[in-house]
C-alpha cells in the first residue's frame, strides 16, 4: 500500500541511505541533499512529503508553493511539484505511479484551495515526462530553461 506523508524526521532512516545512478541524478536531488538543505527545510513554502510503502519511506518530493512557480505559470492556487526521487530498490514496481495517483487526494487533504500542480521535467529525461504523462499531467506546451537544458511545463488539473 502506498500512501503519500508530511515528511517527518521518523523517515530519515530510510531517506538518506539509498542513492540514484549518474543519469537519475542530472535530473532530481537525493533526499539526502534535502534533508539538509536548511533553505529547504526551513521555508514554510516548501512541504517535503514523503512516499511510504507499508510503512517504509520509499520516496521524497517537494510541493512548493513559493515565487519560484511564477517562472512557469501566471496562474494563482498552484503548487510545484520538485525534486521527486524513489529508493532504486522500489522502482520500476508501479509505486511511484501509485503516489501521483494518490497526489490530488493528498493536496486536497492539507493545501486549501489548490487548482493545479505543475512541474518541470527535462527534455532529455523522455522517461519522466511518459511517465508523468501517464499518471494525469498534461504538456503545457510551453518551456523553461534549466540549469541543464529545456524543460517541458507540465500541469495536473485538481479541478
Amino acid at each position: 500500500m502506498i500512501t503519500l506523508q508530511l515528511y517527518s524526521p521518523k523517515h530519515d532512516t530510510d531517506l538518506k541511505t539509498y542513492t540514484l545512478n549518474e543519469e537519475q541524478l542530472q535530473f532530481t536531488a537525493l533526499p539526502s541533499d534535502l534533508l539538509t538543505d536548511a533553505a529547504i527545510v526551513n521555508a514554510p513554502q516548501k512541504k517535503l512529503i514523503s512516499i511510504l510503502y507499508k510503512g517504509t519511506a520509499i520516496g521524497l518530493f517537494i510541493l512548493d508553493s513559493g515565487n519560484d512557480i511564477k517562472s512557469y505559470t501566471d496562474q494563482k492556487n498552484v503548487l510545484l511539484l520538485r525534486a521527486l526521487s524513489v529508493n532504486p530498490s522500489f522502482q520500476g514496481k508501479g509505486f511511484t505511479k501509485k503516489a501521483m495517483l494518490e497526489l490530488p487526494e493528498f493536496i486536497n487533504s492539507y493545501f486549501e484551495n489548490i487548482k493545479n500542480v505543475f512541474l518541470v521535467v527535462n527534455k532529455r529525461n523522455i522517461d519522466a515526462y511518459h511517465f508523468y504523462l501517464k499518471c494525469g499531467f498534461s504538456d503545457t506546451q510551453k518551456t523553461a530553461t534549466g540549469p541543464i537544458g529545456d524543460q517541458y511545463i507540465m500541469q495536473l488539473n485538481l479541478q
